[in-house]
């Protein structure tokens, strides 16, 4: 009974480690998708609001696809953080 007892306890010490790197992760992704969300908006309402003789289509297009793939990027970087551990 006892040796269960001090496993207990060191397991949920050990828990308690993994649970604040898993709530600090995900705080960060959700940071950096909003981070993201704001940046391809923008972009996009940039490139709408500017006439067509300022920006030529294919680099608003090249702009928002751009855009995007950054915030791509940085999901699926987040994504390996969390599988790496």
């Amino acid at each position: 009974m006892h040796i269960s007892f001090r496993f207990n306890e060191m397991q949920d010490t050990n828990n308690m480690a993994l649970f604040l790197f898993h709530t600090a992760m995900r705080w960060a992704a959700v940071r950096l998708d909003t981070l993201s969300l704001m940046v391809v908006f923008a972009t996009s309402l940039f490139v709408t609001f500017m006439p067509s003789d300022v920006i030529p289509p294919a680099y608003a297009a090249l702009a928002l696809s751009y855009a995007m793939n950054v915030s791509n990027v940085w999901v699926c970087s987040w994504a390996w953080a969390l599988l790496g551990r």
